[in-house]
């Protein structure tokens, strides 16, 4: 199913590979296809997808997939489960290792962890974990290297520093527009502009 659904581009077959294996209560198949997509789903924005499926996974499955808690643990941020987001990428932590394959997971920790302590109204642990993020994410084709950047140019906002808000929102931009989602763009070209009206520069 996952080579069908791979060779033919298309969600409909990545649902049924899905399916088949929740119905033969294949938890660990499903959690496996899921890692193979997740990236992909992530990056086109397919979060409703992926949340319906997560959801389906007994949690001790889930977990031998540091990636897909990861994304289990931003999706619990974006519905305000904050406390229960950090728990996830606690337990994502405590089992990964500092080599050079587990850096993109680190850095999407911290991207997720940037954000939860914007919520919470911590900017300074805003400013660390987006710093740590883009630090340790080199794609700058990624959706999560841009949203660590708008995380940290609101931090700086927040801080009374519109220039350097406005440089990081920029980096935003730019990152966002070449991984082509539309979304971020949008909203990083928003708050870009709006810091440089703040600035006074007008054009």
């Amino acid at each position: 199913y996952a080579d069908y659904a791979d060779s033919a581009n298309d969600e409909t077959a990545r649902d049924e590979a899905l399916f088949h294996a929740q119905a033969a209560h294949n938890h660990r198949q499903m959690a496996a296809l899921l890692d193979h997509w997740a990236d992909d789903l992530w990056e086109r924005g397919a979060h409703d997808t992926l949340r319906r499926w997560l959801v389906t996974l007994p949690p001790d499955v889930m977990h031998v997939y540091p990636k897909l808690v990861i994304m289990h643990g931003w999706l619990l941020f974006a519905d305000g489960q904050y406390d229960r987001a950090a728990d996830a990428l606690g337990r994502v932590e405590q089992r990964l290792d500092n080599a050079t394959v587990a850096q993109e997971l680190w850095g999407r920790i911290a991207a997720t962890r940037a954000f939860i302590a914007t919520f919470k109204g911590d900017f300074a642990g805003t400013t660390q974990y987006a710093k740590q993020a883009l630090d340790l994410l080199s794609d700058r084709r990624s959706t999560w290297r841009s949203s660590a950047a708008i995380a940290l140019g609101d931090a700086y906002g927040l801080g009374g520093a519109p220039a350097t808000a406005g440089a990081a929102y920029e980096e935003a931009l730019n990152d966002s527009q070449a991984a082509n989602n539309i979304y971020l763009a949008l909203n990083a070209g928003f708050k870009l502009a709006s810091t440089q009206r703040q600035r006074g520069l007008l054009y």
